[in-house]
């Protein structure tokens, strides 16, 4: 478990960031790209990305070598590319050797990664396959990407406003609480026991739509440490009218891949009804079979029920989401 130790003054520091972080989305989807889950749809795309992924992004590769501990070194927070690279390329060797060591542990490395922490053209290896790899896996999807950090924050801004700060971030990720005790400690889900004391310095909050796992977690002890977590809502998908050429639409069915595609964000039985054009017992059948299918999930939300896709259904939806822009490339 993960345990975070709030002060009084890290509550009133408590942000979302403000643009999805090109790199983190990077360094995620490679870390999921190394899941060992049989997950059909995702072993789809990991197929498509192992066969698309070009030569000069496969040094990338080696560097983020576990599914779940990715080196920090690889993706700083920044919504520039260019300045994101240029922070990987003059990462501090001794970052790059930590990194390196918690990714790898106890296996042997490829000979070329002894040299990273201090070799300029190790670096300037790594640099192009860090933008090799971002130009096949993360910028078609940037427009969604946007979009659906646009929606998660708006999501939890609103849950703040409704609920209180204490409420939210209990409600962060499953399994999220608080400790009991006269301390204010947030404990969440974690593969292995840590501690992070926020010292004060505040906490911000990085929706991740490249990731399906744990919270992840940059401590700094000069800024805000940083947690990341998988967004809740999914990206969107851009809905093409059910029938010919609508992939979603022909396995299952106009009505219900509509449905699908509006619990990209999450509804009430009553609006999803209103949105589709049917009756509010039809749109309960609706999301009672993608439910037993593992595309939809329900919770309850006060005195109602709201219904989301699962990450299942996220990613047969990304099958048919529209290519997006990269950072820089503008519209």
């Amino acid at each position: 478990m993960l345990r975070l130790h709030f002060r009084a003054a890290d509550l009133g520091r408590v942000r979302v960031v403000g643009q999805p972080a090109p790199l983190v989305e990077l360094k995620t989807a490679l870390m999921l790209l190394r899941r060992p889950d049989r997950d059909l749809v995702l072993e789809r795309w990991r197929r498509r990305v192992r066969r698309e992924l070009p030569a000069a992004a496969r040094p990338l590769l080696d560097v983020v070598a576990s599914p779940v501990r990715g080196p920090a070194f690889v993706d700083p927070i920044t919504a520039d590319l260019g300045s994101g690279i240029e922070q990987v390329v003059r990462a501090p060797a001794e970052l790059v050797r930590v990194g390196l060591a918690l990714a790898y542990g106890d296996r042997p490395m490829p000979g070329w990664l002894h040299e990273l922490p201090t070799s300029g053209a190790a670096r300037r290896v790594l640099g192009a396959a860090v933008d090799s790899a971002h130009a096949a896996i993360v910028a078609p999807r940037w427009a969604a990407l946007t979009a659906q950090h646009r929606a998660e924050s708006a999501r939890l801004t609103a849950r703040i406003a409704a609920d209180g700060l204490v409420a939210a971030l209990a409600g962060l990720v499953p399994g999220a609480r608080w400790a009991g005790g006269d301390g204010l400690v947030l404990v969440l889900p974690y593969p292995w026991p840590r501690e992070v004391d926020l010292g004060g310095r505040g906490l911000d909050l990085l929706p991740v739509g490249h990731w399906t796992g744990p919270v992840l977690v940059g401590a700094n002890p000069d800024a805000p440490t940083i947690l990341a977590y998988p967004a809740r809502v999914a990206a969107p998908a851009l809905p093409a009218p059910g029938g010919d050429g609508d992939p979603l639409a022909a396995v299952l069915g106009r009505t219900r891949a509509a449905a699908l595609r509006l619990l990209a964000s999450e509804h009430g039985t009553g609006e999803l009804a209103r949105r589709l054009g049917v009756s509010a017992a039809s749109a309960s059948e609706q999301v009672a079979v993608l439910r037993a299918a593992g595309l939809a999930a329900s919770r309850r939300e006060g005195r109602g029920v709201l219904h989301g896709a699962t990450v299942l259904g996220r990613w047969l939806m990304d099958a048919n989401a529209a290519d997006g822009v990269a950072p820089g490339q503008g519209r």
